[in-house]
């Protein structure tokens, strides 16, 4: 019994195991999404570095590891007031990985300002709203189901500063881009300039107040506080350059009042608050050893306003933590208390945590979508094309390459694009890549995406109730049909001692080869052993000089004949001439001549030397 219950519980294991790895394998697979709500998100921010009294790795001590995004909000590097050091891009990276070793140069954004103006950071691409003119949106986070998280927005330096119809047209292009984006995913908007109306630098501040009011609430013109609104979605405003007569950093939470600047010079700005009360605002600068002076106008803000570190001074960050109910505010490193202003004006020092209720979404919403196959003339799934979606300003939004697709609101390309409850979208596909040898469609194909129903708001939950509908000239399903192109006969005619190849296929002597309009066909000379390729002609055109690797290449337009010849390249030897019947006699007179001449001189030498011996022989007796 004990034996059959052990079997019992190996078996029970066993399958546990086998569950769980298929589940992991789902998941990894992407067929089993991660549950998005136990997502947690955290990024840290601060501003204002230039002096290595207080450091990056300080400030940032005893963070979570698993941080995955830092933004550092200006004047980290930089010699413009004489006695600040130059801090590369580079160097600035190397500091902040120093404390969370996993992120790389897409993890981490400076928001350049006066102070970075003379750093070279071609050594690292780091910098976002590097300048004057570069507001925009410079990171989105994603949950690990793929969906949105979180916004960071830049605001240029000069669209801060500058007032007028630069910071106008800057504020006006955020609110035209927040208002593509779902409510419930919060917005964070980073600027080196604050928006208090202390030391008057910042003339385009009403103007972003207003767009960041009008992201909040989606009310338009709230500019003072005789105008109000109701906080749909969470928008937080984080700034740096803060050396002003309060030493300590401020908080604003939304709801609240604010004292913003206005452009001391009137013009544009001053008519946008026109019948506003406009006050001095002079407060004494304990750094500047002076009293500074801004125009400002006390109003209602939905945003949450704050100096999120400034390392400068008080050498500490702020962590922000993104989760499914709400956004956690934590200083690190804080030497100084953290002002918070109810009305603008009064201070209280900040707890250790900010915590706020942020808007979330419960989906329940029906997506919609419309297929679309690429087939031939019988109605079979062709290769090979591709098809295009513009939006209504022609701008590309999507390209699709397979045979068969579908035109999804899932798609993440569309998010910004749908449509609120009751309205509709139109959109263009066409036909850019047509599969070789067919011809395709050159007609514009109008798809419609509508939504019916609404998202309600309900305390900070969004109820997704739209049912969308995608249709393509108003079918839920769309074939296109691509003909072949015609057909044409190439002639091929090889010369003896070689042979022309295509597709695989050898021709020697006469041959063809069918081939559509516009296909491209390759033709590989190949010549026998002991010749070369002589001539090539198409259609008596000598092609000879376009060969390439002993390849020519054509585009088919119509019928046609290749003519190739090839020549014999070894070496022609001079034959040796037999010699004639009169030279072998000369020769052998000539052998018989001086043979006999040889031996005759051989017999006198002889009897010359018989002659001197017996000679010596009588002289010696």
């Amino acid at each position: 019994m004990k034996q059959n219950k052990k079997k019992k519980q190996i078996r029970y294991l066993l399958y546990i195991s086998f569950v769980s790895a298929l589940v992991l394998s789902l998941v990894r697979a992407g067929r089993m999404p991660v549950r998005a709500e136990d997502d947690v998100h955290y990024l840290v921010f601060a501003s204002d570095y230039r002096s290595a009294q207080n450091g990056i790795e300080t400030s940032m001590s005893g963070m979570p590891a698993n941080v995955e995004y830092v933004t550092l909000i200006g004047d980290m590097a930089g010699e413009k007031g004489g006695d600040h050091p130059k801090y590369k891009s580079s160097e600035i990276l190397t500091h902040v990985q120093n404390v969370f070793p996993k992120l790389d140069n897409k993890s981490v954004s400076i928001i350049w300002a006066d102070h970075d103006s003379s750093v070279n950071d071609s050594d690292t691409d780091i910098v976002k709203g590097k300048g004057g003119y570069e507001s925009g949106l410079i990171y989105t986070g994603k949950n690990s189901d793929g969906s949105k998280a979180y916004y960071i927005y830049s605001i240029g330096f000069n669209h801060m500063t500058d007032g007028g119809g630069a910071s106008a047209q800057a504020a006006s292009a955020f609110k035209s881009w927040v208002k593509k984006t779902d409510p419930s995913i919060p917005v964070i908007v980073v600027s080196h300039v604050p928006l208090l109306a202390q030391r008057g630098d910042n003339n385009g501040a009403l103007y972003w107040s207003e767009a960041l009011n009008y992201a909040a609430t989606g009310t338009e013109g709230i500019v003072s506080t005789g105008q109000s609104g109701t906080i749909v979605r969470n928008v937080l405003f984080l700034s740096g350059h803060n050396y002003t007569a309060d030493p300590e950093e401020y908080y604003y939470a939304a709801g609240s009042t604010m004292d913003v600047q206005i452009d001391p010079e009137g013009g544009e700005l001053q008519s946008y608050a026109s019948g506003l009360s406009v006050h001095q605002v002079s407060v004494y600068d304990a750094e500047l050893q002076g009293y500074t002076k801004g125009r400002g106008v006390t109003t209602n803000i939905y945003y949450t306003a704050m100096t999120p570190g400034y390392l400068k001074a008080n050498g500490n960050a702020s962590l922000v933590e993104i989760n499914d109910k709400n956004i956690v505010i934590r200083k690190y490193s804080s030497g100084k208390p953290v002002s918070a202003g109810v009305d603008g004006k009064t201070k209280e020092k900040l707890g250790e945590d900010i915590t706020i209720q942020r808007f979330v979404l419960e989906v329940k919403g029906k997506d919609g979508s419309a297929s679309v196959k690429n087939t031939d003339e019988s109605g079979t799934l062709l290769n090979g094309s591709v098809f295009t979606l513009y939006d209504g300003n022609g701008n590309t939004v999507a390209s699709y390459d397979s045979a068969e697709f579908k035109i999804s609101t899932k798609d993440e390309v569309l998010v910004n694009l749908l449509p609120e409850g009751g309205k509709s979208v139109q959109l263009t596909l066409r036909q850019t890549q047509v599969p070789a040898g067919y011809k395709g469609s050159d007609q514009p194909y109008q798809v419609k995406i509508s939504a019916e129903g609404d998202k309600t708001l309900e305390g900070h939950t969004y109820k997704n109730d739209l049912t969308y509908t995608v249709t393509i000239d108003g079918q839920e399903e769309l074939e296109v049909q691509n003909t072949p192109l015609q057909a044409y006969t190439i002639r091929i005619e090889s010369g003896d001692n070689g042979k022309v190849s295509i597709n695989d296929k050898d021709y020697t002597g006469s041959g063809s080869v069918q081939a559509r309009e516009n296909t491209k066909l390759q033709f590989h000379i190949i010549p026998d052993d002991g010749y070369e390729t002589e001539s090539v002609y198409y259609n008596d055109n000598d092609v000879t000089s376009s060969l390439q690797s002993s390849t020519y290449t054509l585009t088919v337009s119509g019928e046609g004949t290749l003519k190739v010849t090839f020549k014999n390249i070894q070496e022609e030897k001079t034959p040796v001439q037999p010699e004639t019947p009169a030279e072998h006699k000369n020769t052998l007179n000539d052998l018989l001549l001086y043979g006999g001449i040889s031996a005759g001189g051989l017999v006198i030498a002889l009897i010359l030397v018989i002659i001197l011996r017996a000679r010596d022989k009588r002289r010696e007796k």
